[in-house]
């Protein structure tokens, strides 16, 4: 008889070659052209284990190779090795998520997609409906019923197909044609900035009726504006108040002289007009700012205020402090309209130097004259003619 010493063919059916797996149990199958005394598989050459040709796998993610050893009755030893790999954690959520624009028929959202590397797509669903699979940051959604609000929904995932199960969601509210107006059913919505310069929008409606106090809370805390009040004059039926917190400021307008920025945004309440001093009584905006920025950039709270740019110029409103815990402080600007706003603070001024005796003795005597004396401060200019005068006196009684 003669010997046999050929090799059994061993064929590894599971895991695939190259294939990535989103489970962290796996199964091993594998076959053999012959009958087969023995079996061993090896998990990224570490160990050799004894099973019976099927065997259930846990492993941790990441890439691995398994090798597989079949020793047919004759005692010849046959292998097969694969590579695969295993990743089972879905991709960041996307973050950001917001209005960029509105029409009467249509809504635009922007987000930003998460930074895992094995991102693919996000999934877009509106009102429950699944719309499509997105590989941008927007979605605009069209042919849609004027004055009604719309809420989209998205999910992220990765090229291996796993799928975040936390869903993102934002809801919008088409505008209402001019046509349309009909018995009061109106609604007023401002104009939206470019959305590729909105990092979040922020919206509510409210129905302005004359002789009412009009607030709008803002309170999930993504943008500096927490509130905005005022006591209506005129009917205007439903307006909503949008706050849109922008990248940079608009294209043309420069940033106030103040030294640090800590928000820009576009605030509007209806459309252009709707409210403003002529037509309402104590215009309020209540905001936030984080301590954080305050202690970073050595900002003198005193001068935390919000400007308001109208008429090609900024103008500072009228701000207090009215609170502030750990976080954050609050303050609420008065303004005559809404546009784009500005927070903004200064850095704390240097403490004034204290000379000590001998130098104040060596400077007694000497009045140094200003070289320029400016001529916004009134109150400066007052207090320089009472010291020169006062010196002219001294002059007087020592030549007597």
């Amino acid at each position: 008889m003669t010997p046999d010493t050929t090799a059994p063919i061993v064929t590894i059916d599971v895991p695939e070659e190259n294939h990535n797996y989103t489970s962290s149990t796996i199964w091993l199958n594998t076959t053999a052209n012959e009958n087969i005394a023995n079996w061993w598989y090896n998990i990224n050459n570490i160990v050799d284990i004894t099973f019976s040709g099927n065997q259930s796998l846990t492993l941790p993610d990441g890439i691995h190779d398994i090798t597989v050893i079949a020793q047919d009755i004759a005692g010849n030893n046959g292998s097969s090795m694969v590579n695969f790999s295993i990743d089972t954690i879905a991709p960041a959520i996307v973050t950001g998520l917001a209005e960029s624009d509105v029409g009467s028929t249509w809504v635009g959202w922007l987000w930003t997609n998460p930074l895992d590397s094995d991102f693919k797509h996000t999934m877009v669903y509106m009102d429950g409906v699944f719309k499509s699979n997105i590989t941008d940051t927007s979605y605009m959604a069209t042919n849609l019923s004027e004055s009604t609000s719309y809420t989209i929904s998205t999910r992220t995932v990765d090229i291996f197909g796993n799928v975040n199960s936390t869903w993102s969601n934002c809801t919008a509210m088409t505008e209402l044609t001019p046509s349309s107006d009909i018995s009061g059913s109106h609604i007023s919505i401002g104009q939206s900035m470019p959305p590729q310069n909105v990092i979040y929008t922020d919206s509510a409606i409210k129905k302005v009726l004359a002789g009412t106090n009009v607030e709008y809370a803002f309170s999930d805390g993504k943008g500096s504006v927490l509130g905005i009040s005022f006591d209506a004059k005129d009917n205007k039926g439903n307006v909503v108040a949008k706050v849109q917190v922008l990248k940079e400021l608009p294209e043309g307008i420069e940033s106030s002289s103040s030294i640090h920025s800590y928000q820009e945004m576009s605030i509007t309440v209806g459309k252009e007009g709707t409210v403003s001093k002529d037509n309402a009584d104590n215009i309020l905006i209540k905001f936030k700012v984080n301590r954080e920025w305050i202690k970073m950039n050595n900002i003198d709270i005193s001068t935390i205020h919000l400007s308001r740019y109208h008429d090609d110029e900024w103008n500072e409103l009228p701000t207090n402090k009215i609170g502030g815990d750990d976080e954050f402080i609050y303050l609420v600007a008065r303004t005559p309209g809404f546009s784009i706003f500005q927070v903004t603070g200064d850095e704390l001024a240097e403490e004034p130097v204290v000379k000590d005796a001998s130098e104040s003795a060596k400077d007694e005597g000497t009045t140094e004259i200003p070289t320029e004396i400016h001529t916004d401060l009134p109150g400066f200019i007052i207090g320089i003619g009472l010291a020169v005068l006062g010196a002219a006196g001294l002059l007087h009684r020592k030549g007597k």
